[in-house]
């Protein structure tokens, strides 16, 4: 049983890392469709 709560741990582990992984990638998406990105290069180099 210890076992296989472990596989259960580790299958939600990976999930949650690719629902980040994913999260992080949609965000990204945002901010270049938005020009959100470039914005806040500019903002943070002062160009």
């Amino acid at each position: 049983m210890k076992a296989e709560q472990k596989k259960v741990e580790e299958q939600r582990l990976k999930y949650n890392l690719l629902g980040i992984l994913a999260l992080l990638i949609a965000l990204s998406f945002a901010l270049d469709l938005f020009n959100i990105g470039d914005r806040l290069t500019r903002f943070f180099t002062g160009n």
